[in-house]
């Protein structure tokens, strides 16, 4: 128990360290404007989910459109 209990407080503070390391030189966090716009398009320049927010597509038609497909 003293050895499973010395070896997650030394991983903790470990971490805790390296995190405000990589805080204090960098930053862990993008701006207010690049989150609210989404990182995909700030990252990427593409959108990771582009019918998540908006109607379906496909080809250029509306997917409600579009025949049923059967299998």
């Amino acid at each position: 128990m003293i050895g499973t209990s010395s070896i997650l407080l030394f991983t903790f503070l470990f971490s805790l360290g390296v995190f405000w390391a990589i805080d204090s030189l960098m930053g862990v966090r993008v701006s207010s404007e690049i989150e609210f716009g989404g990182l995909d398009m700030a990252e990427h320049g593409n959108e990771a989910y582009p019918n998540f927010a908006g109607a379906e597509v496909f080809n250029g038609k509306p997917a409600e459109k579009l025949a049923p497909v059967s299998l």
